[in-house]
């Protein structure tokens, strides 16, 4: 079985999440399968600590995964992987 590993905190490989490329504006998208989500209470503290992130939109969110819209000039794909981590889940590149 080819299972996707998730991402180790320590090499933080996060530019891995970024899908497309960016516009004028450095706007990214990414889709994020998250690893440790269970019920609507993790949807609501995945989507509370997103929203702390600078120039992050939440395009969908769900119990497993998240598609985002992120300003690169402001946030980076490390601090979004570590705002989740902090929490207690673990993003993995789709």
């Amino acid at each position: 079985m080819n299972r996707k590993q998730p991402i180790a905190s320590e090499s933080l490989p996060y530019e891995s999440i970024q899908i497309g490329s960016p516009n004028r504006m450095s706007n990214l998208h990414a889709k994020l399968k998250i690893d440790g989500m269970h019920c609507d209470a993790c949807i609501r503290r995945l989507r509370i600590a997103l929203e702390k992130l600078p120039s992050l939109h939440i395009n969908d969110i769900a119990v497993g995964s998240t598609s985002i819209t992120y300003n690169s000039a402001e946030t980076t794909s490390q601090k979004i992987g570590a705002a989740i981590e902090k929490i207690g889940f673990r993003p993995i590149a789709a």
